[in-house]
């Protein structure tokens, strides 16, 4: 979870990227399209988000049945 908020440049450097913050996770949560990928790209740092991502989200959103939780017990367990 907390991965996706740093990232590491090409000089090996890392760096935190976003806060980690509740609502940074719960922007997440509530549309999380924006940041999918292919399984086989979640540890590639360099990936970029292709031309058709809203499409292909919205299909793998439905394919997978994704609806994270946005109460606090989903996370806070």
């Amino acid at each position: 979870m907390y991965l996706l908020s740093w990232k590491c440049g090409r000089d090996g450097k890392v760096t935190q990227a976003e806060p980690l913050s509740m609502g940074w996770c719960l922007d997440c949560h509530r549309n999380p399209g924006p940041n999918l990928r292919p399984v086989n790209e979640v540890t590639n740092m360099y990936w970029e988000k292709p031309d058709d991502q809203a499409e292909y989200a919205a299909r793998i959103i439905k394919e997978k049945n994704i609806s994270p939780p946005v109460n606090c017990s989903g996370c806070h367990r």
